[in-house]
């Protein structure tokens, strides 16, 4: 859940960097203490994510706030120290971009006296120095504060998102020699597909910008578990390669892509991140999934347990079975392998906030761009390609979902808070009665499937309307 919300703030607040001079990585953690990573009722009904009152001292600053208020009890402590509930006003904002800015802008502003009450907040390039001034001018009570904030921000790599920082990851062929024989095709060996993927996957993270490093110089040496996980130190991430297998005999009916990640949730994010990639470019009919295992030392996997051990978010990539005809057919295609190993460095870099260098030097996308096998849609503002999102196209008015890879996803049921929606051969949200897979469906007017009785009312011209359908 934690890295969900950090994911799902972490552009705003590198956004806002650029205009206020405070570290993202400050703004995230204050954001992750005073919301509780998303899940407060001001958070929630309000957007807003700092407890920002309607009216605050030394409100001398310009806000975008408009107004909107939502209510709700507090505590409050009186002269003598107790405490006591009252009703109060709290801004409402219109989205949680928004609430950061505003509280930028009041760190910014605040005034102490005839002193700004944050002064040498902009343009400290030190998280904890930072996290001290905003102690110093009055903003928390708490005497442990300045400690809680940098513990979410080191627990959470979120110095990753302040810029001017090299990514460093470290790949790991999973299998050395030759190992991992596929029962479907005599061709395919585990060990082989790893290490070219591997070798892949660096070329293409270097040009993003990334430091690379490998546990391996050559597919035949082989390296003790653990120490190929430790071999991480001093990196940001640790990625294992593999495809997996069902046993040692051919069964094409399981072909998910998985994510085994640390057990303390570190590289959960990324982790599914990936294997979404990897369902949507191989075209699994399983969905991509994660998991986390454990074992009598901590993480199951040793390679993990050596990550971990270093203080490097880790993950073991399985790149669907190798016990499936139809999958291991698709990985011994070296075109294959080297788009997906383009798609998996794309997605990383992405998710790290990382624009391109100069090799990818370019004006930002905006709408629709067919690319790497299917069609994404960019956000003309940032450039950014739209992940795990809706989107209305202006020009047709429907409604498209985009998976964790920035692919339109098509011919597929895909629920949404608590609704079905159906993503029909074009990506456009369905409408109306449907006859999908033999069978007859309803779905509402915002797309939803129907599962209570629907009342079907004729026309003056005796032909059925659909509720809400025009």
């Amino acid at each position: 859940m934690s890295q969900i919300f950090i994911k799902l703030i972490a552009e705003a607040a590198q956004t806002d960097m650029q205009t206020s001079g405070i570290l993202a990585s400050v703004t995230i953690a204050q954001a992750c203490l005073e919301s509780a990573y998303g899940t407060s009722e001001l958070a929630v009904m309000a957007n807003n994510l700092f407890g920002m009152k309607a009216v605050l001292s030394g409100n001398t600053w310009a806000s975008e706030w408009d107004g909107s208020t939502y209510s709700k009890e507090t505590k409050e402590q009186d002269s003598a120290g107790n405490e006591y509930t009252i009703t109060a006003a709290f801004r409402k904002y219109q989205s949680l971009a928004q609430s950061i800015k505003d509280h930028s802008d009041y760190l910014l502003g605040a005034m102490n006296g005839n002193k700004l009450r944050y002064a040498g907040l902009s343009g400290c390039t030190d998280y904890r120095t930072a996290a001290q001034i905003i102690k110093d001018g009055g903003y928390a009570t708490d005497t442990a504060y300045v400690d809680k904030l940098c513990a979410v921000i080191e627990n959470n790599n979120l110095t990753q998102y302040d810029g001017g920082k090299t990514m460093k990851i470290c790949l790991d062929a999973g299998h050395h020699g030759k190992y991992n024989q596929s029962p479907a095709d005599n061709r395919y060996y585990e060990s082989d597909m790893a290490w070219k993927l591997t070798e892949l996957q660096k070329k293409y993270l270097q040009q993003h910008g990334f430091e690379v490093i490998t546990t391996r110089t050559n597919q035949a040496t082989d390296r003790d578990l653990y120490d190929r996980g430790a071999a991480s130190k001093g990196c940001d991430l640790f990625i294992s390669n593999h495809s997996n297998a069902v046993a040692s005999t051919v069964n094409n009916s399981v072909d998910y892509p998985a994510a085994y990640c640390a057990i303390n949730h570190s590289a959960d994010a990324v982790g599914l991140l990936l294997a979404q990639v990897v369902e949507s470019y191989i075209g699994t009919k399983q969905a991509a999934r994660i998991q986390n295992r454990s074992g009598n030392n901590g993480d199951y996997y040793a390679v993990l347990r050596g990550a971990t051990a270093v203080g490097t978010p880790g993950l073991i990539l399985e790149h669907s079975f190798h016990t499936n005809a139809a999958i291991t057919a698709w990985l011994l295609d070296d075109n294959n392998l080297d788009r997906l190993a383009q798609a998996e460095a794309s997605a990383t870099a992405m998710y790290y906030g990382i624009v391109d260098t100069g090799n990818h030097a370019s004006e930002k996308k905006s709408g629709w761009y067919e690319e790497d096998g299917g069609w994404r849609y960019y956000n003309g503002d940032t450039g950014d390609c739209v992940i795990n999102k809706w989107v209305k196209d202006p020009s047709n008015g429907k409604w498209y979902w985009f998976d964790g890879a920035g692919m339109m996803v098509v011919n597929v049921w895909y629920m949404h808070n608590g609704h079905w929606y159906y993503l029909g051969a074009d990506g456009a949200m369905l409408k109306g009665l449907q006859g999908i897979n033999r069978k007859w469906y309803y779905l509402n007017e915002n797309g939803e499937m129907a599962t209570e009785p629907v009342t079907l009312t004729p026309d003056k011209d005796g032909a059925l309307q659909y509720p809400g359908i025009g």
